[in-house]
């Protein structure tokens, strides 16, 4: 039976959300904030409910509030600002509205706020909103060390029982509520992030020049590549190769970004687009990517790499002393039942060695040192080999047997 608090929290939330798909839609971006907040620092984030909103704080900070059947949500204003791209892409997703309500400028975690809806995101624009959200959310996570006195007081686990019993969600605990030792918070992107060989850059979004260091090396923008890589995640575009699940914490996060575009071939000044212009790669398959010029694209680094991989795994054919061919398997059988071909006279008789050749049945060959083959038939009749396989056995005047039939 539900207690009379889960029965408040579920009159609320209908109450605030009363649409059962912007419901659903609005409470599963809200436990993915919830979700990424917590895998930062897990006792950076709390909930409540309010009579007219569902409110969630990382620090002292409101960074998600679900309301009239939308999700007001802040996004990374400088990567906003550094990628016209981006905005304009914003711009074109019917689901999203700017808020114009003007709020004071707080510089550590600048943001800019806007509502979406899920039941009008018919383009899938989600993606695009939660990466810029998720940039913001991570801002502020590592800005602030704990959350706020005030909103552990206030926050609702009862919030957390009902998206998990109605709507089916698997969402965490705040740390605090455990006295647990609260995790020092993931700092956002920055120089650490990034492999030796890459040049940052922290100007706009606008490339093409380049910088003239030991080498010539393209200017990379931190804007861009956190966009592209929170996107995308930082895992290889060509081989999902993640540094984090390979070597650990130590290395989560470390990615190459690769433009799609070589700027070379650009020859002016031009705003790219993150999501359509950049994409994360490993070293290895970057070097791959720029072994030939034009660089190979990312289609035809994965089609070499499937290719390779094919190879390696598929059977080696017949090598001299006997290896498994998936037409025919000959190996000396001195080790197996001696039940080939037989020798009568144990004195006089010539050296005789054995061959086994198998598909479906078996093909007993045996030649001696006088030169003469014979053969003895068991099972199934097994499938020719041609006589101009070079891997085929040969007796001592380097005469091969006969065919099998």
């Amino acid at each position: 039976m539900r207690s009379s608090h889960n029965q408040d929290v579920i009159r609320s939330v209908v109450r605030i959300l009363p649409d059962e798909a912007a419901r659903r839609g609005c409470v599963a971006v809200f436990v993915e904030a919830i979700a990424f907040l917590h895998a930062c620092n897990p006792g950076i984030w709390g909930v409540y409910c309010t009579p007219d909103r569902i409110r969630l704080v990382c620090g002292n900070l409101i960074v998600h509030t679900l309301k009239q059947s939308s999700a007001w949500l802040c996004l990374d204003r400088e990567s906003i600002d550094a990628s016209p791209a981006i905005a304009r892409r914003l711009d074109d997703i019917p689901a999203w509205k700017w808020d114009q309500k003007v709020y004071p400028t707080y510089k550590p975690i600048n943001s800019r706020n806007g509502y979406y809806s899920p039941t009008l995101d018919r383009q899938n624009g989600w993606p695009t909103i939660r990466t810029l959200h998720h940039i913001s959310l991570r801002r502020a996570a590592a800005h602030y060390h704990q959350l706020n006195v005030r909103t552990q007081r206030n926050h609702q686990p009862e919030l957390l029982a009902y998206f998990r019993s109605e709507h089916g969600l698997a969402v965490p605990t705040p740390t605090y509520l455990a006295g647990s030792r609260i995790a020092t918070p993931k700092p956002s992107t920055s120089q650490s992030d990034f492999l030796p060989e890459q040049l940052v850059s922290s100007s706009s979004l606008a490339e093409g020049a380049k910088t003239q260091v030991t080498v010539n090396a393209y200017e990379r923008n931190p804007y861009a590549r956190r966009i592209c890589v929170e996107y995308f995640g930082a895992i290889c575009a060509v081989c999902s190769f993640d540094f984090g699940k390979t070597y650990g914490e130590l290395a989560d996060g470390l990615i190459h970004v690769h433009h799609l575009t070589p700027l070379s071939q650009i020859r002016e000044s031009y705003q790219v687009d993150p999501i359509e212009d950049l994409r994360p790669v490993c070293p290895n398959c970057h070097a791959v990517i720029h072994r030939r010029d034009p660089p190979l694209t990312i289609a035809e680094v994965k089609h070499l790499l499937h290719t390779a991989r094919s190879s390696s795994e598929a059977p080696k054919g017949i090598r001299n002393g006997g290896i498994v061919n998936e037409a025919v398997d000959i190996h000396p059988v001195e080790a197996r039942a001696p039940h080939a071909v037989t020798r009568t006279d144990s004195s006089s008789a010539p050296e005789t060695r054995t061959w086994h050749a198998m598909t479906a049945g078996t093909k007993r060959l045996s030649f001696d040192s006088a030169g003469s083959w014979s053969a003895h038939t068991t099972g199934l009749t097994s499938r020719p080999r041609s006589s101009g396989n070079d891997c085929a056995p040969r007796d001592h005047a380097g005469r091969a047997p006969p065919h099998l039939s």
